[in-house]
């Protein structure tokens, strides 16, 4: 809030802001105000130029245009505005599946974007429009594709600085990974490469690397046997096996044994 009272303290913040509230006033109020002497056809005038009483001039069916561009404000901030959350939205899908999705995957998003952002967005806009025709739905698709490249870069360049912090790391190391698919109401990550759908599986999993410690706690077991055979002779000692009880703590055990005294 105290960022947003600065910028309106500044003379160009204020004149921005004292605009655009003067054009959403414009396209609330317009359309009820003028929107007959908009449509009003004057045949003595037609494609007349500026007068005193038509400001702008009129059109080859005699309508003022000053008129009608004031009543068209709406439909200009609705189509604005569809076309602003049209290029938001495919530029967070863009920006987010590069890390959401594989290496692969997400290095084709990543080029995708890359190659994009390096044109101009005007030339993509005219590019589209060529594609998608004359009118106000093939403006608005061109418009929100042409500015979906640079939502993107800035959505990426924000998710990596997400990436990148530690709770995430500590999250990748207890086993969370990225949501790559499935039916609704399915658990589906990839815990070390494996691909795991619902807790029976994310079950079996840690069972399996339950039994992989277990293995490996008998085979320290008997190496320290061998490398310690005085424990089985009669000789006091002290061996020390380190294994790991579970994915994030280490537990260590010592084993004294001794022998009676004569």
């Amino acid at each position: 809030m105290r960022r947003w009272m600065s910028i309106l303290r500044t003379p160009l913040g204020l004149a921005a802001t004292a605009l655009t509230l003067g054009v959403l006033l414009l396209a609330v109020v317009a359309p009820i105000l003028w929107t007959d002497n908009a449509n009003a056809i004057d045949t003595s005038n037609i494609l007349a130029g500026p007068s005193a009483d038509h400001w702008a001039g009129t059109d080859n069916l005699g309508r003022d245009i000053f008129y009608r561009t004031l009543v068209a404000t709406r439909l200009s901030v609705e189509l604005a505005l569809a076309a602003t959350a049209l290029a938001v939205v495919i530029g967070l899908i863009l920006g987010t599946g590069s890390f959401l999705l594989g290496r692969r995957s997400g290095r084709l998003v990543s080029a995708g974007i890359n190659i994009a952002v390096a044109f101009p967005g005007i030339l993509l806009a005219l590019f589209f429009a060529v594609i998608f025709g004359v009118g106000a739905t093939g403006a608005v698709l061109a418009i929100g594709l042409a500015g979906a490249p640079s939502f993107g870069r800035l959505t990426q360049t924000l998710v990596a600085s997400v990436a990148s912090r530690d709770y995430v790391s500590a999250a990748q190391v207890v086993g969370a990974g990225p949501v790559v698919g499935g039916r609704p109401g399915e658990d589906v990550a990839r815990v070390d490469g494996v691909r795991l759908v619902g807790p029976e599986d994310r079950r079996d999993h840690r069972e399996h690397q339950h039994a992989d410690r277990e293995r490996g706690r008998g085979d320290s077991e008997r190496r320290a046997e061998h490398a310690h055979p005085a424990a089985h002779q009669g000789h006091p000692s002290r061996i020390i096996d380190r294994g790991s009880s579970s994915a994030s703590t280490t537990s260590t055990k010592v084993l004294t044994s001794s022998t009676p005294r004569p």
